[in-house]
């Protein structure tokens, strides 16, 4: 590990799992973790995903290698200028946020010659938040982007790569705005399409509902206040990407209307390719 010490802002699900993945691999290494509760902070310890916490996020960074702000997306530029007379010459930040075009040019402005902002968005987690839900493997085989702009430092930009890649993520580099679209697609539509579903289904069928229902809508059941902040983020993309959804679902509902089963199969051939396609990769 190439941080001697690194303090998480926010332990819940993702801040804490990156706790308890860094100690399992470098015991050695110290982790202050700050929370805003202190019954999570005596849980963060309980588990050992922090040697010590606080509540104070600008005294945690003193001395600090590596800053990762594991806030809600609406939370990571509060905290960044909250923090930044604290933090020491040369420290890389960097943060887990879903959305990166409204975060990262106001980030690396905030941190200015002083340190080196580099977004991060490992894609792993759940539905569920807390750090009772963190796990040592969360990451291991799961994507994470690595935001580059112009004002990138090239030494810091690897060291956040290779912080991902030590606990088992596939890192990808991409410009904010290549994040921002194509996590629209994979992610932040999902939500909405997931969540529509439900507002779709009449009460009464639920009942009647298994394992597909359960399986599709699943992310419907996270919570709202992480998840406006970031659809209305990225609101042009997600409008976009929702209009095409539309598009999409139109072509079907016409296909069934004229009884046309081959256009149909066609369809659902296609949609099973792109999705067994996934599951190779």
């Amino acid at each position: 590990m190439q941080f001697k010490k690194i303090t998480i802002i926010g332990v819940g699900l993702i801040g804490g799992s990156i706790g308890l993945n860094i100690k399992k691999r470098h015991p050695r290494t110290e982790i202050v973790g700050v929370t805003a509760h202190s019954k999570t902070l005596r849980a963060a310890l309980r588990c050992g995903a922090v040697d010590r916490g606080t509540l104070d996020a600008k005294e945690s960074v003193v001395g600090a290698d590596l800053i990762i702000i594991a806030t809600p997306v609406d939370r990571i530029l509060k905290t960044l200028r909250k923090i930044m007379p604290k933090v020491k010459r040369g420290c890389v930040i960097t943060d887990v946020g879903s959305v990166k075009g409204s975060i990262v040019g106001d980030a690396e402005r905030l941190a200015g010659n002083k340190a080196s902002f580099i977004g991060s968005h490992p894609m792993a987690g759940s539905e569920k938040r807390g750090i009772d839900e963190a796990k040592s493997g969360l990451f291991k085989g799961t994507p994470c982007i690595v935001t580059k702009t112009s004002r990138s430092d090239r030494e810091a930009l690897k060291k956040v790569r290779d912080f991902w890649k030590d606990l088992g993520s596939d890192t990808y580099v991409l410009s904010p705005e290549e994040h921002d679209e194509h996590i629209s697609k994979v992610s932040h539509l999902v939500h909405i399409a997931a969540a529509t579903l439900c507002l779709t289904t009449d009460t009464s069928s639920l009942k009647f509902a298994s394992s597909g229902f359960r399986d599709t809508t699943r992310i419907a059941s996270s919570d709202s206040k992480l998840w406006i902040p970031i659809v209305l983020s990225n609101r042009l993309n997600v409008i976009k990407d929702i209009n095409r959804y539309i598009a999409e679902l139109g072509q079907i509902r016409s296909i069934i209307a004229s009884n046309d089963g081959t256009r149909l199969r066609k369809k659902l051939l296609k949609a099973k390719a792109i999705r067994d396609n996934f599951e190779v990769t």
